[in-house]
């Protein structure tokens, strides 16, 4: 996979998936860390720091070091290797790409697991198609049920402002109750400091937990970012870019830049194509038709 992406998908940002990297991790080192100190829990704490906590590539190779050092690994052959990845998982590295929020390989697995329940490895063609029919069916049916949710059972809203009433008539149930988080968040973020710099503006935020410090850049036509990156991430507004939005620009609505199709009730209202242009959602009964015809 590693050597067919670049070459397939060039585009693309490949990461591992980090449920098996700490698995990895587990079986390889954690054993290592637990005899140089035992105050410590071990590979497993030591890794999640670098995958979800540093921020900052200079800090990351800092911190690698001086890890290294402390528990004196210099030369364990498994971390050298996973070092030599690190564009792959190390969160300064992977937090400059969209993932929808996916970290880990688990959507494959699931399905992969839900699959074995349909299909034999020894099913002949046309038993392979009667059969992955059903897991279709199965799923159709599945989202059927999560439409009609959406449409009957309403999103409990909090606080009863405009833009949470807006959130819960735009976006998804999930979607929603994290937005509805990150507008809480907003509410316990402080602004520790306002500069400009030429038509843009910096605002230094003190997060909810108060200890980190973010930096939410104002640009002349009001959009925003923010150095967390959770909506380049993930596609949502973070608490920091609500606090600039509702304070200093006095907006009662999210803007509809930073709704994303993708996240709201009507992500499969239209078609979508593949990279030739053609309609991946066809006649569902015409396509098998065709498919047992060739």
């Amino acid at each position: 996979m590693a050597k067919a992406i670049p070459i397939v998908m060039p585009n693309t940002t490949h990461r591992l998936c980090t449920w098996h990297l700490m698995q990895n991790a587990l079986r390889h080192a954690n054993s290592i860390f637990k005899d140089k100190a035992m105050k410590d829990k071990g590979m497993k704490s030591v890794l999640y720091t670098f995958m979800y906590d540093i921020e900052d590539e200079e800090e990351f190779m800092l911190k690698w070091e001086e890890m290294l050092d402390k528990y004196e690994v210099t030369d364990n052959h498994w971390l050298k290797l996973t070092f030599g990845v690190k564009e792959k998982w190390g969160w300064p590295y992977v937090r400059n790409a969209w993932g929808a929020g996916m970290s880990s390989t688990q959507l494959s697995e699931s399905f992969n697991a839900f699959l074995k329940d349909f299909i034999r490895s020894d099913h002949n063609l046309m038993q392979f198609f009667m059969h992955f029919d059903r897991v279709l069916s199965e799923k159709r049916y599945k989202e059927l049920q999560a439409e009609y949710a959406l449409c009957q059972k309403l999103p409990r809203v909090n606080i009863k402002v405009k833009i949470m009433e807006q959130a819960a008539a735009v976006y998804t149930n999930k979607i929603f109750e994290e937005f509805q988080d990150e507008y809480v968040k907003s509410l316990e973020v402080n602004i520790e400091d306002i500069a400009h710099h030429g038509e843009s503006t910096v605002y230094t935020v003190l997060d909810s937990d108060g200890i980190k410090v973010r930096k939410v850049r104002q640009e002349c036509d009001d959009s925003v970012t923010c150095n967390c990156r959770k909506f380049e991430m993930k596609g949502i507004l973070c608490s920091h870019c609500l606090k600039i939005l509702r304070e200093r620009l006095n907006l009662k609505e999210i803007p509809s830049q930073y709704i994303l199709k993708r996240w709201t009730k009507k992500a499969r209202s239209e078609y979508v194509k593949d990279r030739c242009g053609h309609d991946i959602q066809v006649d569902v009964r015409l396509h098998q038709t065709s498919r047992y015809r060739s």
